[in-house]
């Protein structure tokens, strides 16, 4: 089970544009070493070792990552981007199987951690979604709520410029620019007023905190610098704003945010690969909750909720829309997990 999970997610970071990342979980997944505390703890894991389990493989790659950010390997980093090219296999993992040995304590501490990606790129989803919300209720202003929001990065999404195939929205100066790849093009954005942003998270991240800021770009794949260089940006306009994110788990956030009086305006739900890591009751709490305040929802306070999250499809998340009063769900595109593409569903 182990190799096969490290070996799967080596595949998907191949997939997704990590050859490096993708060559590491490669080479653990055919070692197989025993010894040691690290690799004791990864070999008993407790609990699901897959993707849509504890991730343990992303946990494990992100320490690693931790390691050359924060400048505790000077021989990690030498294998490492832009330094692996001309790295064998070999000497990769001789090194970092010494470091792993090595920073043991470190290495453990990050492997108690879920990955918080925060991809920036999502928020391309996130935009389409809110349009569509705009188009269905007639309202262009927003409360905007995010679920699993981690470090709260996509929490500024109407602050980026965006052009999807030629359809534009956003201001042009903005410090982010997302193109995703379009495969049909979108109906012209409609006018769009974020009033107020809130979001939760079980584990938080504190970008105040540089060590916080470095655990978030640890897990941020090595040789995707553009992602590194998108993830600094947002970053610092985060930082920079008097936002932070909630400290509370997603069902008890919900209920409790969604009994506040609004009129006029949609409470605009919205979460991106998040759900997968709801154990089972937490799911059902959660859409539950959801559906409850979708009952009290009217035409004057209507509510969205926008999910962009694996469903099994061959490619990329599913991106859907469920408006209330009228309870109405939409499919409207599937989704590049890291948002590189959209393909709109027709």
């Amino acid at each position: 089970m182990l190799e096969s999970a490290f070996l799967k997610q080596a595949d998907s970071c191949e997939m997704l544009g990590s050859p490096f990342t993708a060559r590491i979980l490669r080479l653990l997944a055919s070692k197989s070493p025993e010894n040691g505390p690290v690799w004791q703890k990864i070999r008993n894991w407790p609990g699901d070792v897959t993707a849509t389990g504890d991730a343990v493989a992303l946990r494990f790659a992100s320490a690693l990552h931790g390691l050359v950010l924060e400048g505790q390997s000077e021989t990690l980093a030498s294998v490492y981007p832009p330094n692996h090219e001309m790295v064998s296999d070999a000497k990769l993992w001789q090194v970092i199987h010494a470091n792993v040995d090595q920073h043991s304590e470190y290495v453990l501490e990050r492997l108690t951690r879920p990955p918080q990606t925060n991809v920036t790129r999502r928020s391309s989803a996130i935009l389409l979604g809110a349009a569509e919300a705009v188009r269905q209720t007639g309202i262009h202003r927003l409360k905007t709520f995010e679920v699993g929001a981690s470090a709260g990065l996509n929490l500024h999404w109407d602050q980026n410029f965006y052009d999807f195939g030629g359809q534009q929205w956003g201001n042009p100066a903005a410090p982010i620019a997302l193109t995703p790849d379009c495969s049909a093009r979108f109906e012209a954005f409609p006018e769009i007023e974020v009033i107020s942003r809130r979001g939760c998270d079980l584990t938080p991240l504190d970008l105040t905190d540089r060590g916080e800021q470095l655990r978030l770009m640890s897990y941020v794949w090595p040789d995707q610098t553009d992602r590194l260089s998108r993830l600094k940006a947002a970053i610092e306009r985060f930082a920079a704003s008097a936002l932070k994110v909630e400290k509370a788990d997603a069902v008890s956030w919900l209920e409790e945010v969604l009994q506040e009086p609004t009129d006029n305006s949609i409470r605009f739900v919205y979460h991106t690969v998040v759900a997968q890591y709801f154990p089972e009751e937490v799911k059902q709490a959660f859409e539950l909750c959801l559906q409850k305040a979708g009952e009290r929802a009217s035409k004057n306070t209507p509510l969205a909720w926008l999910s962009m999250e694996t469903d099994g499809g061959i490619e990329g998340a599913l991106l859907r829309l469920t408006v209330w009063p009228e309870g109405r769900v939409v499919d409207l595109a599937r989704v590049d997990f890291h948002g590189r593409w959209v393909r709109p569903i027709i």
